[in-house]
This record gives C-alpha cells, sequence and structure tokens, in this order.
C-alpha cells in the first residue's frame, strides 16, 4: 500500500491549535498510524475507546474489529486518507454533553436555527475554502457537499472523526 505522507497538504494550524494535550497526543497518533498505513496500531487505538461510551462501534462502521475487513473497508471507502486529511487539514470544533467533551473534525455547524427551526445552508457557515477542503476529504466537489448536506441528508452526514477530551478516538465515519 502506497503511503499517505507522500502526499502534499498543507495542514491547517486550526487543526490542532488549542487542543487539550491528551487530545492531541491522540490526533498525532492518528495522522502517523493513518499517513503510514498501520492499521493494527489504528485497529488498537480503535478498539480502545470507540464503543465503550456509544453502546455500537462508530469507528468504520465496525470494520476495525477484524483487521482483513478494516483493510477491505480502506480499499472500498478510502477511510485512512479520509481520516488523515481530515484531522491535518479541518479546523475542529469542540462539543459537549453533561457527561462528556469531545473534539471534532471537521467543525460541523448546527443547521437548523435555534429560534425559528428552520434549516439554514451549509454556505452559511462555510466559505468557498472550507467547502472545497471538506470536498477533497470526501473525493467529491464542493457542489456536492452543499447539495448533500442541505437536500439531501438535512446536515452534515460526510466523513468526520472526534476524540473524546481524555485521548479515547471514539467515532469516524460517513452517515449518521
Amino acid at each position: 500500500m502506497e503511503s499517505l505522507a507522500a502526499m502534499t497538504v498543507v495542514p491547517d494550524p486550526l487543526a490542532s491549535e488549542g487542543l487539550p494535550e491528551p487530545v492531541a497526543d491522540t490526533r498525532a497518533a492518528l495522522i502517523e498510524a493513518a499517513s503510514t498505513c498501520d492499521f493494527v496500531t489504528l485497529q488498537a487505538m480503535a478498539l480502545a475507546g470507540g464503543e465503550a461510551d456509544m453502546g455500537y462501534d462508530m469507528i468504520f462502521w465496525g470494520a476495525v474489529h477484524d483487521l482483513d475487513e478494516f483493510v477491505q473497508h480502506d480499499a472500498q471507502y478510502g477511510t485512512l486518507r479520509s481520516l488523515f486529511l481530515t484531522l491535518l487539514t479541518l479546523p475542529y470544533g469542540a462539543d459537549e454533553t453533561e457527561d462528556q467533551v469531545w473534539y471534532q473534525w471537521p467543525d460541523v455547524p448546527t443547521l437548523n436555527d435555534p429560534d425559528t427551526g428552520e434549516q439554514r445552508s451549509i454556505t452559511e457557515f462555510w466559505d468557498d475554502d472550507m467547502l472545497a477542503r471538506v470536498a477533497f476529504v470526501n473525493d467529491t466537489t464542493s457542489e456536492d457537499v452543499i447539495s448533500m448536506t442541505d437536500d439531501v441528508l438535512g446536515g452534515y452526514g460526510l466523513f468526520r472523526t472526534a476524540i473524546l477530551d481524555d485521548g479515547r478516538w471514539w467515532f469516524a465515519g460517513a452517515g449518521d
């Protein structure tokens, strides 16, 4: 398998600035493992944290449980490419519930207006550059990102990943 480290990408400084140390460490380990196609390390990281709080596996839809299935999933969907590019080139957002805090790449806005309940367009939150970067990560076009987010899904359902504030890799994949 060809290493992703040979790709020419421009890292976004907002992809890591201000992260808590455990999150920054996990992000760096994920980038390293994805860039070198280290499926064994990624599998260990996924099994160490992803399933515990969700009640089901949200890291590549469970493909990481079997190493051969994980490799096949990557060959079919380009998951390592998406993971590498997402963590390296897209800004993150922090979200929380009563129980936990997580850091998610990309920073995905809530499209439903909290006052009116009406759905807003992703273009109200992301400029052309951000749309292009999200499109690149998802191997599609900016127009498709807008269409899928605004018209088809009614929210962001393309590739994203998250790390809990304690450093556990929580989820990665596309769809909801």
